[in-house]
């Protein structure tokens, strides 16, 4: 293989290796990576010898099921390929995304792929965007030993009657879309002793039977029928000691996958449960976690024995949910996100069992955002703690409503608030969700005895307005008299704004 090496100096151009222009290549899109070539000839040449190659056919503009643009895309693939299997050059990336037309290029799909592992690709990304998914992928990539990265969606994966598998050398598998048999799968899973991160979503099974008309496998079932469950020692002598990411989502999960946890899964850093079909009760204890991602759309009650969590993300739909932390850090942050639209009214109870949830990450730096369409809201609730409990509060609404957010403050009473306005147009966006929040201000804030007063909320002591500076990548303060004596209000309009909240003790 030819050796990557250092450009020499051209008409004066300060000389750079060829690898460190390429990195800066890797991190533009593809259009600004290829306009680099006009700087001089080592970036042209830099940019024509890459060795990460990604073909999506919507780089190719127009519309991706007209045959030219389609012509055009396999073309230029074609073309690029034969070159550097000409210049004997090496590929370590290769990415393949394209839509399902009326042509069929299976076999040409094929042969890049296969051509890819042969030019020493060690990382391969397949992606195929079609409702009803029949590209199968190649043998060779199931038997490759040198594949480190392997990313599949929306495809089919076919072992074949040897059901020969030889990924050893696997450190990251993605399956997402992917259609097979249902012990395919843990073949493969199995067969990575190195594997430090895993995704699995939206896996289906594909019966050896041909399945009934109107027959639909939503989720695969997270174990293996034939040897036990996923988290069993005895199905493989590596276990999966190694895996530091596990993400999960839309699959089913059985319950020795939480009762060895721990000791099955002894170095995951990152873990990701997405909308997946599991037991009421969710139990994580783990001393190795650092980052949590849940989604949910069920009632349902967590308990989490996480000492080393730095990052937890919950997302829910029209449930508030139990949740215990147990042996937690000094200091971890939360992101909380609850949808609300279209689900039963809001009322006093709702704001007493947020609190209640909220109480639950006390030793957490929270970030809480609301999604709602309440606007008739006009209750009022008493006796709530008057410590904060949320560091960030982002509301999204339709109609913002004084008592629903006079009852929102209390129970969350968070540090910076940021409003925002849904089903409207972008322009103005922000600004019409900043004017509804000031005229609420406006309308309850007095000065008295030379200190400012709200009356929508007694404890309220202090309310001032920070705009987010670009170019410093900072909050700075904005005078909240300014924007209260503008009638038009027009910093709002331009600026990303959030509300900074002062509260008595």
């Amino acid at each position: 293989m030819e050796k990557r090496h250092k450009i020499e100096t051209v008409d004066g151009e300060i000389p750079l290796p060829e690898a460190i222009i390429q990195r800066i290549q890797s991190l533009l899109n593809r259009q600004q990576a290829a306009q680099t070539t006009s700087l001089s000839k080592s970036w042209y040449t830099a940019w024509s010898t890459r060795p990460n190659l990604d073909f999506d056919q919507h780089h190719f503009g127009g519309d991706l099921y007209n045959c030219g643009d389609e012509h055009v895309f396999w073309e230029s693939a074609k073309n690029i390929m034969h070159r550097y299997e000409k210049s004997n050059l090496k590929i370590d990336n290769f990415r393949l995304c394209m839509e399902t037309t009326i042509t069929d290029r299976t076999t040409f799909s094929k042969e890049l792929i296969v051509k890819a592992l042969k030019m020493g690709a060690t990382d391969v990304e397949f992606e195929l965007r079609s409702q009803n998914p029949k590209f199968v992928i190649p043998s060779e990539v199931i038997e490759s030993e040198t594949l480190a990265g392997l990313s599949v969606i929306g495809c089919r994966i076919n072992l074949g009657a040897d059901r020969k598998v030889n990924c050893q050398g696997l450190k990251s598998l993605s399956l997402c879309r992917v259609f097979t048999l249902a012990d395919t799968i843990w073949d493969i899973i199995l067969s990575c002793p190195l594997l430090e991160n895993l995704t699995l979503s939206e896996c289906k099974w594909l019966s050896k039977v041909q399945p009934p008309i109107g027959f639909k496998a939503d989720d695969f079932e997270f174990r293996r029928p034939k040897n036990g469950s996923f988290v069993n020692t005895h199905i493989t002598p590596y276990g999966f000691h190694k895996l530091k990411c596990l993400r999960l989502e839309k699959v089913k999960i059985n319950a020795v996958f939480f009762r060895e946890f721990s000791s099955n899964l002894p170095c995951l850093k990152d873990l990701s449960l997405n909308y997946c079909v599991c037991n009421k009760t969710i139990r994580v204890p783990s001393t190795s976690l650092e980052f949590l991602s849940l989604a949910h759309s069920d009632r349902f009650k967590a308990v989490f024995d996480v000492p080393s969590i730095r990052k937890f993300t919950l997302s829910v739909f029209g449930t508030i949910p139990t949740v215990y932390f147990r042996g937690t850090p000094g200091e971890w942050e939360s992101d909380v996100f609850i949808n609300w639209i279209g689900y039963e009214a809001i009322t006093s109870s709702w704001f007493l069992k947020l609190r209640k949830f909220l109480e639950n990450f006390c030793f957490s730096k929270v970030s809480l955002s609301l999604f709602h369409n309440t606007v008739d809201y006009d209750d009022d609730i008493q006796g709530l703690p008057e410590l904060p409990v949320v560091e960030n509060l982002v509301l999204s609404f339709y109609e913002l409503n004084a008592p629903f957010l006079k009852c929102l403050l209390l129970a969350c009473r968070p540090k910076f608030i940021t409003v925002r306005c849904l089903g409207r147009s972008c322009t103005g966006f922000v600004g019409e969700a900043n004017s509804a929040f000031l005229q609420l201000v406006s309308d309850n804030w007095y000065v008295a005895n030379d200190k400012t007063e709200f009356r929508l909320l007694g404890d309220l002591k202090e309310v001032n307005v920070e705009f987010f500076e670009e170019s410093l990548a900072e909050w700075r303060p904005l005078p909240l008299k300014a924007l209260l004596d503008a009638p038009t209000r027009p910093a709002g309009n331009k600026r990303k704004i959030r509300f900074k909240l002062g509260w008595g003790i």
